[in-house]
């Protein structure tokens, strides 16, 4: 198997660091922009973007990703998969090191979509209980009924980019095992076909040989004048 060139650690976190980074920041100028100032924080309001194909709408989520799962018994729930999300998806990210470069940006852009979420739910419009924070989305497209946000940009598109590294891209992909499994097997196929015996086999049998003595005999009654 091909092995994928690897970075060196140190440059390999400062990359990604950086990457998560511009995720999260990305995440909160958008809202900050979009959400708090051109609709006023208030949820309901509506901005035409392209006609009625794309608005910015003013929704303040407290389910997950796209308004799945929204009520307020679900603030523990979202909390725990966030804190125990985060350290599993930075060992994923560390391990694609030697992976390839589309599973290393997935993990990034999963861990950032990640933190930009949490940082709405634990400091943006609390209501006293632990973790209770609602997510601000914003994005509406006429063809996609549920509400988003940058973030579940980021988390989805990472979760499809992660999909296609496992199945392609990856050294160790699927795809690629499954090739050379066969290309393995074909040339075991080849090799055993190489070594068969011919179907007609060389025998050699020893002949005796005839030897021809002539014994004369002489007759001791017969003389000669």
């Amino acid at each position: 198997m091909k092995q994928q060139k690897t970075l060196k650690l140190p440059i390999f976190c400062l990359i990604y660091f950086a990457v998560v980074v511009g995720c999260v920041v990305l995440d909160q100028v958008t809202k900050i922009l979009v959400y708090d100032n051109l609709l006023g924080g208030v949820t309901g309001n509506s901005v035409p973007v392209i006609g009625k194909f794309l608005q910015f709408t003013s929704v303040l989520n407290r389910g997950a990703a796209f308004g799945m799962g929204n009520s307020q018994a679900s603030d523990i729930v979202f909390f725990v998969v966030t804190v125990v999300g985060i350290p599993m998806f930075v060992y994923l990210l560390l391990r694609s090191r030697t992976r390839s470069v589309l599973s290393q940006i997935a993990f990034a852009f999963i861990i950032g979509g990640t933190i930009g979420n949490a940082i709405d739910r634990g400091f943006y419009a609390t209501q006293g209980t632990f973790f209770s924070g609602g997510v601000r989305d914003f994005i509406s497209f006429s063809i996609f009924p549920p509400v988003f946000n940058v973030a579940d940009l980021f988390l989805t598109g990472g979760v499809f980019m992660a999909i296609a590294a496992i199945v392609w891209f990856d050294p160790d992909s699927l795809v690629k095992l499954i090739a050379e499994e066969r290309a393995q097997k074909t040339t075991q196929q080849t090799a055993d076909m190489a070594v068969q015996p011919t179907d007609t086999a060389t025998y050699t049998t020893a002949q005796p040989t005839e030897t021809s003595t002539d014994i004369e005999v002489t007759d001791e009654n017969d003389t000669t004048n």
